[in-house]
C-alpha cells in the first residue's frame, strides 16, 4: 500500500514537472512514466487528473516548441519548406504529441 502512495505521488509531480518545465506531449509523458515503473492504471489516473486540466492540453506546448523549431530551420536555406515541415513532424512525433495535434500544427505552418 505505501509503495502505491509514493508511486501515485511522484506521478503527479513528474506530470507536474513535464507539464510545466518539458516541451513534451501526452505519450512522451507516459511513456517515461512507465520507464520509471509507474503502474499503467497510476498513470492512467494522473495523466486524465493532471494533464487534462492543463490549459490547452498538448496544442498549445506543441505549438510553442514547432515555433521555436520552425525559426531554426529558417536559417537551412537549402532546405524546401516541405522539408522543413518534415522536419518539424518528426521532432514533435519525437517529443510524444500525436498526430492529430502535428497535423494542426503542420497545417498552420504551412499558412504562415
Amino acid at each position: 500500500k505505501a509503495k502505491l502512495l509514493d508511486d501515485r505521488q511522484f506521478a503527479e509531480a513528474a506530470a507536474i514537472d513535464y507539464l510545466k518545465t518539458t516541451g513534451i506531449g501526452r505519450f512522451k509523458a507516459v511513456f517515461k512514466l512507465k520507464t520509471k515503473g509507474v503502474p499503467q492504471d497510476i498513470i492512467q489516473e494522473v495523466m486524465e487528473k493532471r494533464w487534462e486540466m492543463a490549459d490547452d492540453g498538448d496544442s498549445e506546448r506543441a505549438v510553442v516548441v514547432a515555433q521555436q523549431k520552425w525559426r531554426s530551420l529558417q536559417s537551412k536555406k537549402d532546405w524546401s519548406d516541405i522539408k522543413k515541415l518534415q522536419a518539424v513532424a518528426r521532432f514533435l512525433a519525437g517529443r510524444g504529441f500525436s498526430p492529430s495535434v502535428i497535423r494542426r500544427i503542420l497545417d498552420d505552418l504551412k499558412g504562415s
